[in-house]
């Protein structure tokens, strides 16, 4: 009798495992941060969507981008299953929470730009309803909703106390150069030879400013239209270049075609880590950075 009821009991056991949710084997007790997107199918009429995309983790003392790598229609094949699991998020804004969001893993994945990619499966929070703008288009080309931050633990307040603030610093020499020697191909005047163009720190200006009291600023430096330096498409250069000047106005290049979505102590180290949208040809994604700018990982994705 003993061991009928040992044998129920496993088998208890083993349905209960089996219903379950499933979180990420790989990162089951680290923070992880993913993003609430608007997804859009451009169309005559578009069709959105909502999905959240899982993006890093904090894991021995630094923020790794989950395994995004596919490079062809086999590795597209099993993608999904190193998402898979249900995940309960918190909804933030800084350190503010905006409330909860549940997701889970899909099935199969169909398109490259799928990666990382789980579906909503609660209802979408009041505070993410918001309007739509061509910013976070990237390749689809559809106006949507910038993305915000999902966090498997709230956030902690930006002890740097970083904010907004007028532009003050001036570019120099030196960020110029590093814009110019980044491998990123630009166009100069109107001709669509790719080659780098000769602009010079006046033909610099910045665009946003960010400062802390007790670590320096944060500057994002787009070329003049002037300057009629074109992008990799032939357009004119409007993206931003991204820099850290610390109080010693040493100057750390972040990084080119980025978009600042938030920031805020994500690991409760009494650091601050700042989240961007990455907008690139044929490639989208997200950048995360901290140790004052030393450190970054990225999670792309491509549309073919």
């Amino acid at each position: 009798m003993q061991i009928y009821r040992h044998r129920f009991s496993i088998m208890l056991l083993l349905v209960f495992l089996s219903l379950a949710p499933r979180i990420t084997f790989a990162v089951e007790n680290s923070i992880q941060i993913a993003f609430l997107e608007d997804s859009c199918v451009s169309g005559r009429t578009n069709s959105y969507s909502t999905i959240v995309r899982l993006a890093f983790y904090w894991q021995d003392s630094a923020w790794k981008s989950f395994d995004h790598t596919v490079r062809n229609s086999q590795e597209l094949g099993i993608a999904a299953t190193k998402f898979a699991g249900t995940i309960k998020w918190v909804l933030a804004a800084h350190d503010r929470s905006l409330g909860a969001v549940t997701s889970k893993g899909v099935e199969k994945y169909r398109k490259y730009k799928d990666v990382g990619m789980q579906e909503l499966v609660s209802t979408l929070p009041a505070a993410a309803k918001t309007s739509r703008d061509l910013t976070y288009a990237g390749s689809p080309g559809c106006p949507v909703r910038k993305p915000m931050v999902l966090s498997t633990a709230r956030p902690k307040s930006d002890k740097e106390r970083w904010a907004k603030v007028k532009a003050t610093i001036k570019p120099s020499r030196e960020m110029a150069e590093k814009i110019r020697s980044s491998a990123d191909d630009r166009y100069a005047g109107d001709d669509n030879k790719p080659v780098n163009a000769a602009f010079t720190e006046k033909d610099l200006l910045v665009a946003v400013q960010y400062r802390s009291p007790v670590k320096g600023d944060l500057i994002a430096l787009q070329v003049r239209p002037d300057a009629r330096t074109k992008d990799a498409m032939g357009n004119p250069d409007k993206r931003m270049h991204w820099f850290y000047v610390d109080k010693n106005k040493a100057d750390t290049f972040i990084g080119h075609g980025l978009v600042l979505i938030d920031w805020a102590d994500y690991n409760s180290d009494a650091g601050t880590e700042f989240l961007f949208w990455v907008d690139g040809y044929n490639s989208n994604g997200y950048l995360i950075t901290w140790a004052d700018f030393s450190r970054s990982d990225a999670f792309t994705w491509t549309y073919h």
